[in-house]
């Protein structure tokens, strides 16, 4: 009886020993769980995106016949170019984008049958709301539409037979877009993005206007971004 006893008071004080432990292990538990999750989770995504992007530059080269000159339709055309572009979007909702964009002036050469007439420079500015279409996956395609406004400055072109003349400034047209980011870490997307616009302007002499001048540029590029 004796023994029986000795061995339930051992028992009993070896419980009471290990239940600090115990209660420690249970709590130190959830805890580790809880950081453990909290690391994983990915960062969450801001408001504002900042993009740098390179593009490529085509016009269409369209243009109005001069019967003075005996020039006939789409015979005055501008040289296609290469140029970079800072834009800055701002996400209303997951899925809605307000995403405005600018660069610097951009040197144009222009022709007319095909001979140098001298250059002009524009400076493409552009406002879009956005559309897109998985804003949750790591690949996010978007439709955009708004408007670009492209002041025209430094003209410098003369021609034979016409002598001096201006573009009228700014040119202004709608311009609709196409483009995708995919996310390669938090907070950092790469970009394409196609665009194409309605832009045209005037060619004068004076206050005379000579040609109308239809640029329609398609711009192709793609840059990186960050989100926050």
């Amino acid at each position: 009886m004796t023994s029986v006893i000795s061995r339930l008071l051992s028992a009993a004080t070896i419980s009471t020993m290990l239940a600090p432990f115990a209660l420690s292990a249970q709590t130190a538990a959830p805890t580790t769980t809880a950081a453990a999750s909290a690391k994983a989770a990915p960062a969450r995504e801001g408001k504002f995106m900042v993009q740098v992007r390179g593009f490529g530059l085509i016009t269409a080269d369209k243009s109005d016949a001069v019967p003075t000159l005996s020039l006939p339709a789409d015979r005055i055309s501008t040289s296609d170019v290469a140029f970079g572009e800072l834009d800055v979007s701002y996400f209303a909702t997951s899925s809605i984008a307000l995403s405005v964009s600018g660069s610097y002036p951009i040197s144009h050469d222009a022709f007319i049958n095909g001979t140098k007439v001298g250059t002009f420079k524009q400076t493409p500015l552009t406002a879009r709301l956005q559309y897109h279409l998985m804003p949750t996956s790591r690949f996010r395609p978007y439709l955009g539409a708004g408007i670009l406004v492209a002041p025209v400055s430094n003209v410098d072109l003369v021609a034979d037979g016409l002598g001096r003349f201006d573009l009228d400034s700014p040119a202004v047209g709608p311009i609709g877009q196409l483009g995708a980011n995919y996310k390669v870490a938090n907070h950092w997307f790469l970009n394409a993005d196609v665009r194409y616009a309605l832009l045209k302007t005037t060619m004068t002499i004076g206050v005379n206007p000579v040609s109308e001048l239809g640029l329609n540029p398609l711009m192709f590029g793609g840059g990186i971004g960050y989100r926050f």
